[in-house]
């Protein structure tokens, strides 16, 4: 039925598509008179799905539709599941994949939960040995299609599984000693990250090309389990679940991992001043995200941050940030942060984040999200104009600012975040409701 319907309406759906290169309907014809090179580029705006339809409705799509450009990569933009139905698919999907699997570069299937079964994807990568990247994040994959990847895609270098509830260390060890991976997401992994003992990150060991580690959501993670990141001098982006974790980690990350560049680390309650000391160590650190770090005391923040050149920071529940950290912040950072994070950092005055957003004239995104006590004085610098006695560049503050949060900013008024996009027309803010406040709204009839 599929067939039939696109073969009689074959001339309208080429014209239909061919009208978004600006070609009018008399001057396009059939799909046999343009060009291949139209065809690739119209057929490169469809799902597989739609694209292996298309190839039966003429030759000249047929031949458009074998181009190597367009079998590079595979994502669910497809429907859920239809990849790998047992029933006979209509006009053969899954063969006509099966066939351009050898092409394939990269491979997104995450959310496809059930669907997606160690046989019928084992099947499927048996022919995809070029493959490049792969997402099974949130699928119901074993060890035993990790086994497939190591021995049917031996150029993987990103492999991404999130929330992949049945693999265990055995399956890792496969993939990671079989391929040269490079990025490796393993965050909210409930088997792995159930691992209590010194071995949870052994894996590792066998990951000497790896560069990206993503380990958030192991709650259970403990300190000795990091000295296993002694092999990954490489890497330069780490994510830890800090439920577990002390200053030890810390101070594994300092030894062990010398081009560290981003570091994330939640639930750091066990980190005191000795592990933030250790944090300053990571010269090389553009981006750090410390979520709940209550231990650590205004002093002790300071002293990392002076350390430190960052252009993306986060502090989320730090309550000690005060004044000798904004300070800090302003003076190490202040010329190349884009991005800051203070939501639910209390001890902070409308002094203290007026001083930050004069020291920081590149700020996109600022997070005020739970400052209770904040007030438009703190903003002044972004309302427009200079206050007589103000700092001399308080006009460049705010100048390149995206995003404001300022939900649950109970003293800022809303007159003076209107003034505030009124003045910044690029700037979106948060109300204290959660509501965004932009320029286009603001000037809604």
């Amino acid at each position: 039925e599929a067939r039939t319907e696109h073969t009689r309406s074959r001339r309208y759906s080429v014209r239909r598509w061919v009208r978004m290169f600006g070609i009018k309907d008399d001057e396009c014809g059939t799909s046999e008179e343009l060009p291949l090179g139209v065809l690739v580029e119209v057929l490169r705006h469809l799902s597989h799905r739609d694209l292996t339809r298309a190839a039966g409705t003429s030759k000249a799509l047929a031949a458009a539709a074998r181009h190597p450009d367009l079998w590079t990569s595979l994502s669910p933009s497809i429907p859920p599941g239809w990849i790998f139905e047992r029933r006979p698919l209509v006009l053969g999907w899954a063969s006509t994949l099966a066939r351009r699997a050898s092409r394939l570069q990269h491979l997104d299937l995450s959310g496809l939960a059930t669907h997606v079964g160690d046989e019928q994807l084992g099947t499927f990568l048996a022919n995809a040995s070029g493959l490049l990247t792969c997402n099974l994040s949130y699928t119901s994959i074993t060890d035993h299609a990790l086994e497939q990847l190591a021995a049917y895609c031996p150029s993987l270098v990103e492999l991404r599984l999130e929330g992949c509830d049945y693999i265990s260390q055995a399956g890792l060890r496969a993939a990671a000693g079989a391929c040269p991976l490079q990025v490796l997401v393993l965050a909210h992994c409930r088997w792995l990250g159930s691992n209590t003992d010194e071995h949870a990150l052994e894996f590792v060991r066998a990951c000497a090309t790896l560069t990206h580690l993503d380990v958030d959501g192991w709650e259970h993670l403990r300190d000795d389990a990091c000295q296993a990141l002694v092999g990954c001098s490489g890497l330069t982006r780490l994510c830890l679940d800090g439920a577990g974790l002390g200053d030890e980690a810390m101070r594994a990350c300092a030894r062990f991992l010398p081009r560290l560049q981003e570091l994330s680390v939640s639930f750091g309650e066990s980190i005191s001043e000795q592990g933030a000391l250790c944090i300053r160590e990571l010269c090389g650190l553009t981006s750090l995200r410390l979520r709940k770090c209550t231990r650590l005391p205004d002093a002790a923040l300071a002293r990392m941050l002076q350390g430190l050149h960052l252009r993306r920071l986060d502090l989320t529940e730090c309550h000690g940030l005060g004044g000798l950290s904004a300070e800090a912040l302003a003076v190490s950072s202040g010329s190349s942060l884009v991005s800051v994070c203070l939501a639910w950092c209390w001890h902070l005055s409308d002094a203290h984040l007026h001083q930050l957003l004069v020291s920081c004239p590149l700020l996109e995104f600022l997070d005020c999200t739970g400052l209770e006590d904040l007030t438009e004085k703190a903003f002044r610098s972004l309302q427009g104009g200079i206050e007589e006695g103000g700092c001399g560049n308080e006009d460049q503050a705010g100048k390149h600012m995206q995003r404001l949060v300022l939900k649950g900013c109970s003293f800022v008024a809303d007159a003076a975040i209107r003034s505030m996009v009124a003045a910044r027309p690029q700037l979106t803010a948060i109300d204290y409701w959660g509501e965004e406040v932009t320029h286009s709204w603001q000037n809604a009839p």
